[in-house]
């Protein structure tokens, strides 16, 4: 499927691996557990003086990767199968121009998905905000589920 190890993979999703390939598990990230008795609780003094207000947390400007219209279109057609793709890349032409960063009142992305709407099937696949859906990646990955859910192309008006 054109996947490379930089690809990136979400969950509800196939992989292709070539014939022979092996696989191996990551190691596990899970924190190790301790068995030390917890510490009793300070007590409380009482306050002399107020103390001061929290400083506010420097904001640093969030870098938001563009992507061209091939590229675009390339992640479509890794995410779709190979016999939607074209359709798939048709209807995000038309949605969003191939702007992973196209949105609307009510939609966002590529294929301009409604989070409103579909929010709680989206925590399913990993989709907790409608800003998430501005990635080309989970935008394709969440319209395909989509698809799918829907059994055609209806929910783009076809």
């Amino acid at each position: 499927n054109g996947a490379t190890a930089k690809t990136k993979l979400y969950p509800n999703r196939s992989i292709c691996l070539p014939k022979g390939a092996t696989v191996t598990t990551a190691p596990s990230t899970t924190a190790p557990s301790t068995t030390a008795p917890a510490a009793a609780p300070a007590k409380k003094k009482k306050a002399t003086t107020p103390a001061p207000p929290a400083a506010a947390p420097p904001t640093t400007a969030v870098q938001v990767r563009t992507y061209t219209a091939p590229e675009v279109e390339a992640i479509i057609r890794q995410v779709w199968p190979d016999d939607l793709e074209d359709k798939a890349i048709q209807i995000a032409i038309r949605e969003s121009r191939l702007k992973p960063t196209a949105r609307n009142w009510c939609c966002s992305g590529l294929f301009q998905i409604y989070y409103g709407v579909h929010s709680k099937w989206l925590a399913g696949i990993g989709v907790s905000s409608a800003d998430q859906l501005l990635d080309p990646n989970v935008n394709a990955t969440a319209a395909y589920a989509l698809y799918q859910r829907a059994g055609s192309w209806k929910p783009w008006g076809g």
